[in-house]
């Protein structure tokens, strides 16, 4: 299992929404990764990517405005924890 995979895998277990994108570096291609997280929940985030991909490239910033999705279905149902969705565990099983 290659670090992208073993981050989208724990990123998924924790209740994250993950999109994937495959992308050409300038040299190699890349796995781009967006994840849109509650501010109550950055922390944890930083630390699952900190202790699997500590080299890895990011960008932080605000959602102002946001429609449908899997952060909404949790936002609608007001729960501040993470959705356990067993069936998008495998970063597979997405594509």
């Amino acid at each position: 299992m290659n670090k992208s995979s073993e981050l989208i895998d724990a990123l998924r277990r924790e209740g994250f929404g993950v999109t994937i994108f495959e992308t050409e570096g300038i040299d190699a291609s890349r796995t781009r990764l967006e994840v849109l997280a509650k501010r109550t929940r950055e922390k944890e985030l930083l630390k699952i990517i900190e202790q699997i991909a500590p080299k890895a490239f990011m960008v932080s910033y605000e959602a102002r405005t946001f429609k449908g999705g899997y952060l909404t279905k949790a936002l609608k149902k007001g729960k501040d924890e993470p959705i356990k969705n067993p069936d998008r565990t495998e970063s597979n099983k997405a594509r």
